[in-house]
């Protein structure tokens, strides 16, 4: 999307860098799931069902957007 709108090229490595990281961190982390004792994933597992249902069942928080005036042609 940044691309499409002509971001400058900063940005757009910016925004692959932040994915690149996280997307790190996913790999990192499934990693150390397989490594943990079935009982410790299991465990895991079910608390993470569970908060997946505790979120679901919150309200979502609703936050003020604020307003941007449009720009203004040159032509004015």
């Amino acid at each position: 999307m940044a691309r499409a709108l002509g971001t400058a090229e900063f940005v757009v490595r910016n925004f692959s860098d932040q994915i690149d990281s996280f997307q790190n961190v996913v790999t990192s982390l499934r990693r150390q799931i397989e490594l943990m004792p079935e009982d410790d994933r299991r465990h895991l597992e079910e608390a993470s069902a569970v908060l997946r249902k505790v979120r679901a069942a919150a309200p979502s928080p609703v936050l003020p957007v604020p307003s941007i005036p449009a720009r203004r042609s040159t032509d004015e």
